[in-house]
């Protein structure tokens, strides 16, 4: 007996209710075998009392982000329980109507039905949409960076992104992507290795993005753009979209997974507010002025102000953690912070320090204001 169909949902539906839902298909009889531990149980269906099982139904069982196929996560957002069918026989009949309970549940659960088979998923279109804002002005967005050491990173560096993105946050895609307006490469046009090569051939250069709503767009540093051995990912994503729990939930999984598997020694999530200066006056820029660590491909420090998520690995990690109170220490060293759950602005994380006034982390740590001439007194070796 094997798995037949997979079922992912966003909504938890128990073993009495999934009994209840086949008693609503004619001519099936369900038996609820017990539940098990915490709360999933398993439902034989037959074609009536006394009559062998034809299929089982079986959980709901919680299911990690990292095991949730992608074909899932392209279709719903919040999906965290699993639900597998399992056929006694082969005949059509009985797959009819394991698919029929199957899609039900499906629909009951708000999930997406997997036939294992095939590897087909349904429903086919998405339910994944975040409605665009009514206002067509500027809005506050969370900047997203990652920073690595060209010679540590991974070989397959934008494969792995593409994965990632699939993975846990598919509307940073690189829908469209090139090195200058109109942007040349078409995702779904060129594939996976348009995109590679892309960045392959045009490593001289900045790639420029564009995904899908809520992100707004991104970019890629070329590896041979500076001299410097320090290059950046960025993304630009709608806040908005990142007030919503579910949203945000999506959003950290990928920037963890991104800073951990292309070998971040520094990620940073921040918000940037409309055409403001560093003194909360009104400028002709679209986005506040922001502390950018780089200069000509080098480290420059950490920001000088604080900002929303931020992920350092070694040796940054020990420097930074007795200064950063609830920060989480992943098993490999390194270390994720976050200073609200939602996301805030630099002038609400200011007022969350103890002394207003104080720095966020000793100041020799940071980046001197934003002046790429003063980098900051402390940086570890391996990325000066």
């Amino acid at each position: 007996m094997s798995v037949a169909l997979s079922i992912y949902s966003t909504t938890r539906i128990g073993p009495d209710e999934v009994a209840a839902l086949v008693r609503s298909v004619p001519k099936l009889d369900p038996t609820l075998s017990g539940v098990i531990e915490h709360g999933a149980g398993l439902v034989h269906v037959s074609k009536g009392p006394g009559r062998p099982p034809e299929f089982t139904v079986d959980g709901p069982f919680a299911v990690e982000k990292e095991d949730i196929p992608s074909e899932v996560t392209a279709r719903v957002l919040g999906a965290k329980w699993l639900y597998q069918v399992h056929l006694e026989g082969s005949t059509d009949e009985t797959f009819t109507d394991a698919d029929k309970v199957s899609r039900k549940l499906t629909k009951a659960s708000k999930g997406v039905l997997i036939d294992e088979q095939t590897g087909e998923a349904w429903p086919k279109t998405s339910q994944r949409r975040m409605p665009r804002p009514k206002s067509q002005g500027l809005v506050d967005e969370v900047k997203l960076r990652w920073f690595y050491i060209l010679d540590e990173a991974p070989d397959d560096l934008a494969a792995r992104y593409l994965k990632l993105s699939r993975q846990f946050f598919p509307e940073a895609l690189p829908r469209r992507y090139g090195s200058y307006e109109p942007l040349q490469g078409n995702l779904e046009r060129d594939g996976d290795a348009g995109f590679v090569d892309s960045l392959a051939r045009d490593e001289k250069y900045q790639t420029h993005l564009s995904g899908r709503f809520p992100v707004k767009g991104g970019t890629f540093t070329g590896r041979l753009q500076f001299p410097g051995r320090v290059r950046d990912i960025s993304l630009s994503v709608d806040r908005t979209a990142v007030e919503d729990p579910m949203w945000r939930a999506d959003l950290q999984h990928l920037f963890k997974a991104i800073a951990s598997e292309l070998r971040c020694f520094y990620a940073s999530a921040e918000v940037l507010r409309p055409g403001l200066t560093r003194r909360g006056i009104t400028s002709f820029n679209m986005y506040e002025d922001f502390d950018f660590p780089l200069s000509f491909g080098r480290w420059l420090g950490l920001p000088s102000y604080p900002v929303w998520w931020s992920w350092y690995d070694q040796p940054y990690a020990d420097l930074v953690q007795p200064h950063l109170s609830g920060a989480a220490v992943n098993p490999d060293g390194s270390l994720f912070h976050s200073w609200h759950e939602a996301p805030m602005d630099r002038d609400y994380l200011r007022s969350m320090l103890p002394d207003r006034g104080s720095p966020w982390i000793p100041v020799e740590f940071s980046m001197q204001g934003g002046d790429s001439s003063q980098h900051a007194a402390v940086i570890p070796p391996e990325y000066a």
